[in-house]
């Protein structure tokens, strides 16, 4: 085997392979290296979370062939220089490969195929839609799981994935927020609730074109694919909370209050700028009253802000909520007018909040959200 290539774009396609790799399974250590004609087709995983790729291969003296090397010395070699071109060559005899960067050559040992080495398994494509709508939906669906920077939670809950009435719909909960986002398909075949594990968002990214296609196999894998690249991984069996069930229950709730989107989140900007931990919501003879405060107890008890913002409606509302919760709204509503809604009291302490953009985008898509408060003013007073 001997194949010449860039050296940028393999090392490029080297790391996103070393990246498959997810909690349940182990780092990935060999890649396989497959020549075939004038193309390099390259593969990693680390038993749960297959990936594969593709790119040209340079020259008129490239050789046929596979085989398996460490992928962490193969990046280290390929680290970023002057060499344009990168050619490596495999000796079956000394069981070596070598790989000429430059005037630089380096040695690498040349692993056997390992005892269980499974390819990446053939899917089915289900759906497809725009990568931009899709990298917007998840990322915004993947913000109800995380709390302020913590990355971990949304890693473990993954994002649930369904496919509904011509439709993709993202969700993702930490038990205290929900935020669910849709976007259009085309091509779409019912599935069940699917997770998403956080490694296939970075796939996603490396999705060329501007279609993203949504993929299932016969073994129970679920992922992403082009005609180039593709990444499959187990599918995620989650029990999320039972906040998952309020959403709906929410947006069939007639009494709510509509309100300019623009003012309402820069005045939770202004609340986020003060760094205090709280927000108090609360509305009356027309107007929406928003107001930052710390706990009593806290030394920053008598800093605070407040905005005003006219509305439509009165849902009712003297709530006090964790900034944090209702910080993703920040950057997720995007038409000019949301609905709040309050669902009715039911004899418990606090009863959650809706919010909901009140007419559809122009490209399809839509965002909904779930926020249990952690006091309610009104219902205390």
């Amino acid at each position: 085997m001997k194949f010449t290539a860039a050296r940028d774009g393999l090392k490029a396609r080297v790391d996103w392979i070393a990246k498959a790799s997810t909690a349940r399974g182990g780092d990935v250590v060999l890649v396989k290296l497959t020549t075939e004609g004038d193309r390099l087709f390259l593969e990693g995983s680390d038993g749960t979370f297959w990936r594969k790729t593709e790119m040209p291969l340079t020259g008129d003296e490239n050789v046929d062939g596979t085989i398996f090397t460490p992928i962490g010395q193969l990046s280290r070699v390929l680290t970023p220089g002057s060499a344009p071109l990168a050619t490596l060559s495999a000796d079956d005899d000394s069981r070596e490969v070598t790989i000429n960067v430059g005037r630089s050559e380096f040695r690498l040992g040349l692993a056997i195929e390992p005892q269980g080495w499974e390819q990446m398994p053939e899917f089915t494509p289900i759906a497809t839609a725009k990568k931009d709508q899709v990298l917007w939906a998840l990322r915004t669906a993947a913000s109800g799981a995380a709390a302020n920077s913590d990355k971990g939670k949304a890693a473990f809950l993954g994002v649930e994935f369904v496919i509904e009435a011509e439709r993709i719909i993202f969700s993702s909960t930490n038990g205290y927020r929900m935020i669910r986002t849709c976007v259009q398909a085309q091509g779409i075949a019912p599935t069940e609730i699917i997770s998403l594990p956080a490694p296939l968002v970075d796939a996603i990214l490396a999705i060329e074109g501007n279609d993203v296609t949504f993929v299932l196999t016969e073994q129970n894998l679920f992922g992403v694919a082009d005609s180039k690249t593709s990444a499959v991984s187990l599918r995620m069996d989650v029990q999320h909370p039972p906040i998952r069930k309020l959403l709906d229950q929410g947006l069939k709730i007639v009494e709510g209050t509509t309100l300019d989107s623009s003012e309402f989140v820069e005045a939770l900007q202004i609340v986020d700028a003060t760094g205090l931990p709280h927000v108090k919501i609360a509305t009356d003879d027309g107007e929406m009253v928003i107001t930052s405060q710390a706990p009593t107890h806290d030394s920053r008890s008598d800093a605070r802000s407040e905005t005003t913002i006219p509305m439509i409606g009165d849902p009712g509302l003297g709530l006090v909520m964790a900034t944090s919760l209702v910080k993703p709204l920040f950057s997720a509503l995007r038409t000019d007018s949301l609905v709040i809604k309050r669902a009715p009291s039911e004899g418990t302490k606090t009863n959650p909040v809706f919010v909901y953009e009140d007419s559809p985008r122009d490209d399809g898509t839509s965002y909904e959200a779930c926020f249990m408060p952690i006091a309610d003013v009104r219902r205390a007073a």
